[in-house]
């Protein structure tokens, strides 16, 4: 099925260049896990035509990022309700524009974990991604990994000291007794 055709994708999405790495699966021979998700069974929002409209209409577009406003998962991910699964936005806007899920990563070039602008989206490998987060100059929250927010682990981890503060009083609040 040619989403790119469908019609329901905005116009701007469809006027982008196709990712650097096109559909990995082909080489294979064979589809990726869920490649045909969305289209088989009943969508949480009825139809697949509903299914995208509800999706986009989660989206604030600017010149730049396009941001998610629908639920966040704990990472700080937008996430959608598609055919019976929790899915991270991004992962499914880069699905309705390119018609194939991602092979294994999305690295976000903006840096900005709610942007689901494909434009700003690489298909990359676990071990990719994770050498551009390492390189990071901020936590996931956006906080500066510099000194004096900066802390070691005893594994060598680079660790943000406000990010740890709000995780321990999380924590505190959590485990105090209700009065």
């Amino acid at each position: 099925m040619n989403l790119l055709a469908h019609g329901s994708i905005p116009h701007e999405v469809n006027q982008g260049s196709p990712p650097p790495r096109l559909n990995p699966w082909a080489s294979r021979g064979t589809s990726p896990p869920f490649v045909e998700l969305g289209v088989k069974r009943k969508l949480a929002h009825g139809s697949f035509e509903q299914s995208v409209t509800a999706f986009w209409s989660k989206a604030r577009k600017s010149k730049a990022c396009w941001t998610w406003i629908g639920a966040i998962n704990s990472d700080g991910y937008g996430t959608f309700r598609f055919d019976g699964h929790n899915i991270c936005a991004h992962r499914v806007a880069w699905f309705l524009t390119y018609g194939f899920w991602p092979a294994i990563e999305l690295h976000h070039i903006c840096t900005n974990r709610r942007c689901i602008n494909v434009r700003h989206l690489q298909d990359v490998t676990r071990k990719e991604n994770i050498l551009a987060r390492a390189v990071s100059k901020t936590c996931r929250r956006g906080h500066p990994l510099a000194d004096p927010n900066l802390y070691y682990d005893r594994k060598g981890h680079r660790r943000c000291k406000k990010c740890i503060r709000i995780y321990r009083e999380a924590i505190r609040v959590r485990n105090t007794p209700k009065s």
